[in-house]
């Protein structure tokens, strides 16, 4: 009945799509180099490269649709396998754009959507020019970046590669929407959801949805996200995250064309999943309303030191109705790495935010 379906990567993303696959029947398979990775004791699992040409050309080969969950993979093997017949979701051509952070950022210049004034560096001396003419900048790796690795403040240190460096918002909040797309132009557009970062990490550590901002700011967050999708001719779920300024315009940082840490909480508070979403874009199905029906959080559950982690509190906030525990089956943390997630989900803002509380006084990892 269903596509052979085939995912470039087994982490914890990767493990919730084929988590909804399930729901379906759907069996995927999974390529990921990590041994002992979340996705690693499904079925279908495959050790091998996403970024390696010949592991993705071998993996892909009988496949009838192949989808990502992260952007280091070998665009050249896509585009292999796509002239084969494959139905590789996100097309090649996207996948090239958001891989790059410099080609993200001329892709949306061109197309006028509203983004940081940013220059290129290529070495030391370049560096040294943008920190004039930025004064306070960001600087961002081309390449290679995620979970805050690979963004820093800092303009003084040593050339680390092929980088962007962007002029520094005015910043008032930070905001994601997830939206997905069909081959045949459909779409539907998340809530947004206000993001709150883990200070000198640039991570993600806790989201609310639906943030406290005008209804004007939060539609236009999701009719530019909207637009992005379409500009790209992209399928499958795409997360578009968001600077606000004190002025309350909106800035488009980045673009990620797969699931995202910040659409974790629509398991439990949408009326669809972004995972569950992202399968019906890539296979052709109806996309159905994904409006938020709870008020909601999400906590990522982070690691703290290298070792084998400890969940304290579980038992306790595991019997507050409302509060959902996912664990990535990761058997060795270190700092900052994604561990699990907490999402909230409660009649009103209050109530999330007291159960919010709870989390925070019952709940470590050791």
């Amino acid at each position: 009945m269903w596509p052979k379906v085939g995912i470039l990567g087994g982490g914890q993303l990767g493990r919730m799509l084929v988590q909804a696959g399930l729901d379906w029947g759907l069996e995927c398979r999974v390529l990921d180099a990590a041994p002992d990775g979340p996705c690693a004791y499904f079925k279908g699992f495959v050790q091998g490269s996403p970024a390696d040409e010949n592991d993705v050309l071998a993996f892909g080969r009988d496949l009838d649709v192949l989808t990502v969950e992260m952007e280091n993979v070998c665009v050249s093997a896509l585009e292999k396998l796509a002239d084969q017949g494959v139905n590789v979701r996100p097309s090649p051509e996207v996948m090239a754009v958001v891989q790059d952070k410099a080609r993200q950022k001329q892709f949306l210049e061109a197309r006028r959507f509203p983004t940081a004034p940013f220059v290129f560096v290529n070495n030391d001396e370049e560096l040294r020019l943008a920190a004039q003419t930025f004064g306070a900048g960001v600087l961002k790796l081309r390449r290679g970046g995620y979970d805050g690795k690979g963004v820093s403040f800092e303009l003084s240190g040593p050339f680390l590669g092929p980088s962007i460096v962007e002029e520094r918002i005015d910043l008032a909040k930070e905001l994601s929407v997830i939206v997905a797309r069909g081959a045949d132009g459909q779409s539907r557009a998340f809530d947004p959801v206000e993001t709150f970062f883990r200070p000198g990490a640039h991570l993600v550590e806790k989201l609310v949805c639906p943030p406290e901002l005008s209804s004007s700011v939060l539609r236009q967050a999701q009719n530019l996200s909207l637009r992005i999708a379409e500009a790209l001719n992209h399928v499958g779920v795409l997360a578009v995250e968001f600077f606000l300024d004190k002025n309350e315009k909106l800035w488009v940082n980045e673009i990620s064309p797969r699931p995202h840490n910040t659409g974790h909480h629509t398991i439990e508070a949408a009326y669809v999943s972004q995972f569950e979403q992202h399968l019906r874009a890539i296979l052709d199905l109806p996309l159905v309303p994904s409006n938020i029906r709870f008020p909601s959080a999400m906590i990522n559950i982070l690691g703290v030191k290298n070792g084998t982690p400890e969940y304290r509190g579980l038992r306790e906030i595991m019997a507050v109705p409302g509060i959902k525990v996912h664990l990535y089956g990761k058997k060795i943390a270190t700092p900052n790495r994604k561990l699990g997630h907490i999402t909230v989900i409660g009649d009103d803002a209050r109530d999330v935010a007291e159960k919010l509380s709870v989390i925070d006084e019952k709940f470590s990892v050791v």
